[in-house]
């Protein structure tokens, strides 16, 4: 049902993680990359990918939401607030993400802590704000049709997250 569209999101998704992950000093045995992509040029890339991300993310939602013309009108306003409200909710994992990389081959536990508390709390904004948009889609479309967003919106996350978690490596 998500198909394609959920595969190029996947794609987007590994290219910007990856990209975050060259951020990295490499080892000092290692020789130094030619050109490795600075912080800026990172943050700009995982903006670009976010868009596109987000434009993937829509059509997705609407090939699989069935929405008649009605429910459409009221639906998408609804949904165009709650992804401009879930995208600043999520901002702290893309920070956590880029500090995690910057920060990759001098890890301690203090920045470790930092990066858990910074991850926490954009994970308990994004499930405060599921929270309260839940009536607002439920006064657009019926409830069936609610959970079946929420469920698409949950698919497309943990492919997303999949993807990004294959590409980001665990904390030495």
């Amino acid at each position: 049902m998500i198909g394609r569209t959920a595969i190029a999101l996947s794609l987007v998704m590994v290219s910007a993680a990856a990209m975050a992950a060259q951020v990295a000093p490499a080892p000092a045995a290692a020789p130094a990359p030619a050109a490795q992509p600075t912080p800026a040029q990172v943050a700009a890339g995982i903006d670009t990918m976010r868009m596109e991300v987000a434009a993937a993310r829509k059509q997705a939602v609407a090939q699989n939401m069935n929405l008649t013309p009605d429910q459409a009108t009221k639906f998408w306003p609804v949904y165009d607030a709650y992804r401009a409200e879930m995208k600043k909710a999520k901002d702290g994992e893309w920070m956590v993400v880029q500090k995690y990389a910057a920060n990759q081959a001098t890890m301690n536990d203090s920045v470790a802590k930092d990066l858990m508390t910074a991850w926490m709390a954009s994970r308990k904004a994004q499930m405060d704000l599921r929270t309260s948009y839940t009536p607002k889609f439920a006064a657009t479309v019926p409830w069936k049709q609610v959970a079946r967003y929420f469920q698409i919106e949950n698919k497309l996350d943990v492919m997303l997250e999949y993807q990004r978690s294959k590409v980001i490596p665990l904390v030495q």
